[in-house]
């Protein structure tokens, strides 16, 4: 069998590179016989085109609108970097945009079947294809969204839960607001289990030398997020300005992209905090930093903070990541993260409210002492959870092709 893996969507989203990687590394341990092909839409006249577009308009905008959201152009240098370090991909295709290379290239490659589609594709299509969801947040913080945007998105889905036989989502929270929106379509709906594992590097990495730098300074507890408004960053500060008072030797890096396109203002108004809060000399932001050294602070860390009000998947990417290496995790206990109720590395806090935060933390502290797992351990129950995974795609895959 030949699975078609669009990288269609994923490509300038870190979140979505790593799914990416989760879906392929998950159907190879279920299945290893499986044939992975990624198609990576970046070269071609339709591609050149729309960046062409996009160029023009991040320079008009800003022009009219001052802090506009500016748009990404399609890059795959992110998503390149991520498939060279997996050896179980059998072929890397760059393609053009549209219906017309993605059936060329699977008549050409004899490519049985497509997914994750975060575009609805027709749905007559020659090749079978599975859609993806990754969340509803505009339903929930409808104020991140223009009013075009919200019926826009909605217009989206509902489209993807018509055209697509299955469609793939991250989380019970997002299968049960995909349902709300499209009841007809709940059978459609394939919720893929928690399948944190971790690289072999991951368990062996000791960080360049600008991270041990860091990690030497002393003990730390750690961020990894975009700063995106929903992330909670606010919340965190003030709980770490308050555990500050009677652990001054503790610090707080924070990992992960400074622009939220949405509101560029966003992580200049995080600084004045960390300013006005006098944890400048407390709190370290790092920016997107390589995955490898991003994994090593994970590892050296008291543990990974994540203040979330909003996730597509529990815990979103960075609780992953934490949980693949024996990270502790302190999470907000919104629902889509309580789906990892039965994870013993997390511990919740009531969401928003940063004397709780605070107080976790503190605790955290003296458990983090007696909290080691051994890489074996990590890498049995990282298998465990990708197989189970594994099966889940596969049987979504056999179930589809079976109707074509």
């Amino acid at each position: 069998m030949k699975i078609g893996i669009l990288a269609h969507g994923f490509m300038n989203w870190t979140g979505g590179i790593d799914f990416l990687r989760s879906v392929v590394l998950s159907l190879k341990a279920f299945q290893p016989e499986v044939q992975i092909i990624f198609l990576v839409p970046s070269k071609g006249p339709r591609v050149q085109l729309y960046n062409t577009i996009i160029s023009v308009l991040n320079w008009i905008t800003p022009l009219i609108h001052k802090g506009a959201a500016q748009r990404a152009i399609v890059s795959d240098v992110e998503v390149i970097n991520m498939i060279s370090k997996i050896s179980k991909i059998s072929e890397v295709i760059k393609i053009d945009i549209g219906t017309r290379a993605l059936l060329n290239v699977c008549n050409k490659h004899e490519i049985d079947i497509l997914l994750p589609s975060i575009k609805p594709l027709p749905k007559d299509l020659a090749v079978p294809w599975i859609g993806y969801l990754a969340d509803f947040q505009h339903k929930y913080y409808p104020e991140y969204f223009s009013r075009i945007e919200r019926q826009r998105r909605d217009k989206w889905f509902l489209k993807m839960l018509d055209q697509a036989s299955s469609v793939l989502v991250n989380s019970n929270q997002t299968r049960s607001d995909a349902s709300e929106l499209a009841q007809d379509a709940k059978n459609k709906l394939v919720c893929l289990p928690f399948n944190a594992a971790p690289e072999k590097e991951w368990l062996s990495s000791v960080g360049s030398q600008k991270m041990n730098a860091h990690i030497l300074k002393g003990p730390f507890f750690i961020i990894c997020n975009q700063f995106w408004k929903h992330k909670g960053y606010e919340v965190a500060l003030q709980a770490f300005s308050q555990f500050s008072k009677s652990h001054p030797n503790v610090r707080l890096i924070i990992t992960g992209k400074t622009l939220d396109t949405r509101d560029p203002t966003y992580f200049g108004r995080i600084e004045e905090l960390i300013n006005n809060l006098g944890l400048t000399s407390r709190v370290d932001i790092l920016g997107l930093v390589p995955k490898l050294d991003q994994i090593h602070l994970l590892r050296s860390s008291i543990a990974l903070i994540q203040p979330t009000f909003f996730e597509g998947g529990p815990g979103g990417g960075s609780v992953y990541d934490a949980v693949s290496v024996g990270c502790s995790c302190i999470i907000s206990d919104i629902a889509v993260n309580r789906e990892l109720a039965s994870e013993s590395l997390v511990t919740y806090f009531k969401v928003g409210d940063a004397n709780d935060l605070a107080n976790v933390m503190r605790d955290q502290v003296d458990f983090h002492k007696n909290n080691f797992k051994q890489p074996a351990q990590l890498e049995e129950t990282g298998h465990i959870r990708r197989q189970a995974c594994g099966r889940v795609l596969f049987v979504t895959v056999e179930n589809q092709l079976s109707k074509n």
